[in-house]
């Protein structure tokens, strides 16, 4: 199975942040962005019902770069976030976090069944999913 490698670029390590970068950490858009594609990630990988809709994945992955460019961002910025560590714990944390309070602790049952929920609603995570 392809990977989301999508999600994998997206929560890199990072060390010090420029200025910029730290403006990207701020970037509420951004943020909540990163974090659907972390629930669809961890969905996908919880639920063997689900998939991940790889294409969709990356041109939402690809959106948020473009905003974040036309926010005045650089490409140097731009990879600095990508790379935080710290930041992304936070992210996969709230992510994590969320899909907790639904139901989705452990067992596949609840990850597939809050997956469903998300494809069935039409939302940014449901969007990047599919069932088998």
């Amino acid at each position: 199975m392809i990977r989301f490698t999508a999600f994998a670029a997206a929560f890199g390590a990072m060390t010090t942040l420029p200025a910029g970068a730290a403006g990207l950490k701020d970037s509420a858009r951004i943020n909540e962005g990163l974090i659907a594609i972390g629930m669809a990630d961890e969905i996908r990988k919880n639920c063997p019902s689900i998939s991940a809709r790889m294409v969709r994945a990356a041109s939402f992955l690809k959106s948020l770069e473009r905003h974040a460019r036309s926010q005045g961002f650089t490409e140097a910025e731009i990879d600095v976030f990508v790379d935080d560590k710290q930041h992304k714990a936070v992210l996969e944390g709230k992510a994590r976090a969320r899909l907790a309070e639904r139901g989705a602790t452990g067992d596949p049952e609840g990850y597939c069944r809050v997956g469903q929920e998300e494809i069935a609603a039409g939302t940014q995570v449901g969007a990047m999913l599919r069932g088998k």
